[in-house]
C-alpha cells in the first residue's frame, strides 16, 4: 500500500481516503480490511489513478463495473486486489457533495503508507451514514473526537447534530447550555430541552425520551441508506446478466 500512495503522489491522483481506514487514523475505529477511496471523477484523473494502479500491479476484483466516469458518477464501486491487500473506489459516495469541496477539507495525516490525504471527520461522519449499525459507534467517536480538539459552539451544535451516543449527547446538551442560543431541530436534542444555564442535571425519563429517538434515527438512516444502494444494485446486476463487468483478474494495467 506504501507503494500504491507513492504512485498517487507521483502521478498526482486527487484522491481521499475513506471509511474504515479513514477512522482508524482518526483513532475512532480498531480495524478494517479493506482501504476506501473517493478519487476525483473526472478522465484526466481516472487516467492518472489507472497508471499508479498498474504501477503496482493492480488487478480488478469482484463486481466491478466497467471503470468509466460515467459510472464513477453514478456512485458504483470499483473493486481491486494489489498483492494481499484490497482496495474499493468510489467517484460518487452517497450522502456528502462534491470532490472538491471535500478535498478542501481533507487533513494530510502521516501515517507507515506516507502523508495520506484523508476525509475531514465531518465528512466521515455523513459517509458512515449507512445501513450498518456499527458504523454508528464508529460516527460517535468521530464526533467526540472533534469536540476534543474544539468545544466552541459551531462544533457543539455539529456534535448535538451527530452523535449517536446518548451518553455523548447528554454531555453535549450540558456544556452547550452555557454557549448555544439556538439549538438543533434534532428530536433527540428537543427531549433534553429546555436546559438553564449551569445546569448539570437531566431527568431519567428525557434521557430515556432521547435515546429512542437515536434509535429510531439511526433506524430511519439505515433504512435510506438500503433505498439509495438499490437502483446501483440492480444496474450492476443488469451489467452482470450482459457479461459488461471486467472480469475478476484483470490486469489494470490492460484496462488503460
Amino acid at each position: 500500500m506504501k507503494s500504491l500512495f507513492r504512485a498517487f503522489d507521483k502521478r498526482h491522483v486527487q484522491y481521499l481516503l475513506i471509511s474504515g481506514q479513514a477512522c482508524v487514523l482518526y483513532g475512532a475505529s480498531q480495524f478494517t480490511e479493506d482501504t476506501d477511496l473517493w478519487i476525483q471523477p473526472g478522465a484526466r484523473n481516472l487516467q492518472a489513478f489507472f497508471r499508479a494502479m498498474a504501477q503496482v500491479k493492480a488487478t480488478v476484483y469482484k463486481l466491478t463495473p466497467p471503470i468509466r466516469p460515467t459510472y464513477l458518477r453514478k456512485g458504483h464501486g470499483f473493486h481491486f486486489r494489489i498483492g494481499d491487500s484490497y482496495v474499493d473506489v468510489m467517484g460518487k459516495p452517497p450522502r456528502v457533495g462534491e470532490f472538491r469541496s471535500a478535498l478542501s477539507r481533507a487533513r494530510r495525516i502521516s501515517t507507515e503508507w506516507g502523508n495520506l490525504v484523508v476525509a475531514a471527520p465531518e465528512d466521515l461522519v455523513l459517509l458512515k451514514r449507512t445501513n450498518r449499525p456499527g458504523d454508528y459507534e464508529a460516527i460517535s467517536n468521530l464526533v467526540r473526537m472533534r469536540v476534543s480538539e474544539d468545544d466552541k459552539a459551531r462544533t457543539l451544535y455539529w456534535a448535538l447534530s451527530n452523535t449517536f451516543d446518548i451518553a455523548d449527547l447528554r454531555e453535549y446538551a450540558i456544556i452547550a447550555a452555557d454557549i448555544l442560543r439556538r439549538w438543533p431541530s434534532r428530536p433527540a436534542v428537543r427531549c433534553l430541552l429546555p436546559l438553564r444555564s449551569g445546569s448539570t442535571r437531566i431527568s431519567d425519563l428525557r434521557i430515556r425520551a432521547a435515546a429512542y429517538e437515536l434509535t429510531l434515527e439511526m433506524a430511519h438512516l439505515q433504512e435510506k441508506g438500503r433505498r439509495y444502494w438499490k437502483p446501483v444494485l440492480a444496474e450492476l446486476k443488469r451489467l452482470q446478466r450482459s457479461n459488461q463487468l471486467v472480469p475478476e483478474g484483470t490486469p489494470v494495467a490492460s484496462l488503460i
